[in-house]
């Protein structure tokens, strides 16, 4: 809001001269109330003004007269009301000019506290988005290198098994002793790369997935005998996955996915199945000694027996009510 050059001026002045604007409105209205005793009408001193007229006239019989008129005329001064009109034009813009002044100082306060928070909050979403942009940068990082890393595995397994027609010796039922040694040396380096791959995707079920459906679908599992004990399949999406006869002792199923999953004469000792979910999996002749089910769901578990579970670990397990077992049998005890 933009106003006349003089209004500001005049705001100006009276915030560098208040003190004697006071002093001169306290002395003119000391003044004012002295009024009636300066003058009866008003302000100023007593007094008055005459007009003498004179007028002269000649007589018949040749004598001249002179006649003199003398009028007065009272000076009452300004009255009280007449000073506050005379006083009211240009006190009212001084006091305008100082409300125009401290309106437009309180506006622009305002105004500056505003865009403070304005930019403070243009800042901080700035920042909000410049960290989601660099989180979702590195994710899209971590996911190319995790996949370029799981093209590898897939190449260099694959050449392995074909270069040194490693299923074709396992076929064999009488393997000579230097095929024996190749075959066992082979499925060493596949065992060591596959666990590596495995702790490398720690964070990705899906990878994980990917690399046991890999070792399935070649039959490195069935033929080669491969061994996952030991395995970090934490999270691993293995939905309805044919891992029957597997060796995973030890191996880290937490939260994994199990479902409809054939783990039928699996090794599972020793393996932490906590909080997985094993409903409608196949469990017939699978070893589960000292195996950790703390809140697995075993509910709609197949073929599972009592005496599967006689050393197994059971804490807040979902079990089939049919077992007739304590879900809480192995909970620590609260201190």
């Amino acid at each position: 809001m933009r106003f006349p050059a003089w209004k500001n001026r005049s705001a100006d002045w009276v915030g560098r001269n208040k003190k004697g604007l006071v002093i001169a409105l306290g002395l003119t209205a000391v003044g004012i109330f002295m009024s009636p005793w300066l003058s009866p009408g008003g302000i100023g001193l007593r007094g008055s003004s005459s007009v003498v007229e004179k007028t002269v006239k000649q007589l018949s019989d040749g004598e001249i007269e002179e006649t003199t008129t003398t009028t007065i005329t009272s000076n009452s001064g300004k009255t009280f009301l007449d000073w506050l009109s005379l006083l009211g034009v240009p006190l009212s813009l001084v006091l305008l000019g100082a409300w125009i002044q401290r309106t437009q100082q309180q506006q622009s306060a305002e105004a500056a506290r505003r865009q403070s928070i304005e930019a403070t909050e243009a800042a901080e979403r700035q920042r909000k988005q410049a960290e989601a942009v660099a989180k979702a940068q590195r994710e899209q990082a971590i996911s190319e290198t995790q996949e370029e890393v799981l093209q590898i595995y897939f190449d260099r397994i694959s050449v392995l098994l074909v270069d040194k027609n490693l299923l074709g010796i396992a076929e064999k039922e009488d393997i000579p002793n230097r095929q024996k040694e190749l075959l066992s040396a082979a499925v060493d380096v596949i065992r060591a790369r596959t666990l590596s791959i495995l702790r490398r995707f720690r964070d990705s079920g899906e990878r994980k997935a990917s690399v046991i459906r890999f070792l399935i679908e070649t039959e490195i599992i069935a033929k080669l005998r491969l061994s996952l004990s030991g395995a970090d399949l934490s999270g691993a999406d293995l939905f309805f996955t044919n891992l029957s006869g597997a060796n995973l002792s030890g191996a880290d199923l937490r939260d994994a996915d199990l479902v409809l999953a054939n783990l039928s004469g699996a090794n599972l000792s020793g393996a932490n199945l906590s909080g997985a979910n094993l409903s409608t999996a196949n469990l017939r002749g699978a070893s589960l000694r000292g195996a950790g089910l703390d809140n697995a769901d075993m509910s709609t578990a197949i073929g599972l027996t009592k005496e599967q579970l006689k050393t197994a670990i059971l804490c807040k397990t979902r079990l089939p009510e049919t077992l007739g077992l304590t879900p809480d049998r192995d909970c620590s005890s609260p201190d």
